[in-house]
């Protein structure tokens, strides 16, 4: 049915030009030597939505306006796998963007709290930076646009990064930690977990990934709401089938088949093989976390061997090490983000750095692509007034992003070189196996 509906879409939209339409891009742009692509929801003058599209542009559009755009339209290709994939994501074309008419706000709550984080954050100004962005948010444009995504993606640590359960883990725990403090009933204790974790899952931009970890970590507490024991084979069975009868095109998502195989074979593997490691005289803890690490590379083998045909082979090393930093560098950011929302309080987690001018493009004016810093809208180097820019605006750190900076280094990232150096070398000693 969804597929009929789909082909009733593909016809409907390309009845009329792309301008008589309007667009609104749908989560975060990914930066090529191509330009930049985002999925985009086209609307009709009455503003009832028409199709979803694949939309590329020289620059990234704000998700929080409606754009009126001249572009070209192309049907996706039959005889390309990655164009059917885009159709059975939901996609029913692609279009090039040549030029932008007008824009107009059409910001929902989540999406302006999001974009107020991001001109906090500035992960367009130092890789430290993006980390931060990808690992609180899972805004990952930037991250994935410098030099360091080959190396995260070379060790296996790619997954760090992207928001999954484990996100999801932390920061509930440190609102039950809250709840706990001031003795929140148990229903009261359940329900603001459950709102505050679809909430953070929404704000970082509502990845298959977080959606099925939100669903069974909801099923859990349910189920423990009656009294019943929860089990988390039934749970991921139940979660995996709600979210392909919402949308079947899931399915096709590559985070949410990493996601769904890794905590299949977590469930049913990783205390086996914990009890396995520790009788080789392993402490506990190391122990636990090899275990989930070889468990979660051995599920997702299958897929990504072909896609990306490589294998790391100092993953589990890699997650050991870096692992204890990227969760307190969730912590920190967390509470850095929540702290930083607070006008009176922004002052004293903020440490301000020289002004900077920061630029936003006007209607009809055509942008540079965020893989280049140095010809974006936000200029570091000149103090000019320019369309759109706006003087007084001051460059900070963040309290929490100094924390990154132990991992990536300073503007120069010095250090960060040289632990991603030390990652990489017994990888590059083995070779890659395709």
């Amino acid at each position: 049915m969804a597929l009929v509906q789909r082909a009733a879409d593909t016809s409907s939209f390309f009845e009329r030009p792309v301008s008589a339409y309007t667009v609104q891009p749908q989560g975060d742009p990914s930066v090529s030597a191509y330009g930049v692509r985002t999925r985009a929801v086209v609307c009709d003058d009455a503003g009832h939505d028409v199709a979803l599209v694949q939309l590329s542009s020289d620059t990234a559009l704000d998700p929080r306006y409606r754009y009126r755009v001249v572009g070209r339209a192309t049907p996706l290709a039959q005889d390309d796998t990655w164009s059917r994939s885009l159709f059975m994501e939901g996609c029913v074309a692609e279009v090039s963007v040549v030029r932008v008419i007008s824009r107009e706000l059409q910001a929902d709550p989540l999406t302006s709290v999001r974009s107020h984080i991001l001109e906090l954050i500035e992960p367009a100004s130092r890789e430290a930076r993006a980390l931060t962005a990808g690992i609180v948010l899972g805004r990952t444009t930037e991250l994935n646009a410098g030099r360091y995504a080959d190396l995260f993606a070379a060790t296996g640590t790619s997954h760090l990064v992207a928001v999954s359960g484990s996100h999801l883990a932390l920061v509930s725990a440190l609102l039950a930690g809250l709840l706990d403090a001031i003795r929140a009933p148990r229903m009261v204790r359940c329900a603001v977990l459950a709102i505050a974790m679809a909430l953070y899952a929404v704000l970082t931009g509502g990845s298959a990934s977080a959606m099925r970890s939100l669903v069974m970590v909801c099923i859990a507490m349910g189920v423990g709401l009656f009294g019943r024991r929860s089990h988390a084979v039934s749970a991921l069975s139940i979660t995996v089938i709600v979210l392909i009868m919402c949308d079947a095109g899931v399915v096709f998502d590559l985070g949410f088949q990493l996601s769904a195989a890794s905590v299949c074979f977590i469930v049913l593997f990783a205390s086996y093989l914990d009890y396995v490691l520790q009788s080789l005289h392993m402490p506990p803890a190391v122990a636990q976390a090899l275990a989930l690490t070889l468990c979660a590379q051995w599920a997702t083998l299958p897929i990504t061997m072909p896609i990306f045909g490589e294998l790391s082979l100092v993953a589990p090393l890699a997650n050991l090490v870096l692992g204890p930093l990227m969760t307190a560098l969730l912590v920190v950011g967390v509470v850095g983000v929540a702290l930083a929302l607070i006008p009176p309080v922004a002052y004293v987690c903020m440490v301000p750095m020289a002004p900077v001018i920061i630029g936003t493009p006007g209607d009809g004016e055509p942008t540079k692509s965020l893989s280049h810093p140095e010809n974006s809208s936000l200029d570091l180097q000149k103090c000019e007034r320019r369309p759109g820019t706006s003087l007084g605006a001051r460059h900070h750190y963040t309290s929490f992003q100094f924390l990154s900076f132990a991992v990536f280094g300073g503007p120069e990232g010095t250090s960060g070189r040289h632990l991603c150096a030390f990652a990489r070398a017994p990888f590059a000693a083995v070779g890659t196996v395709a």
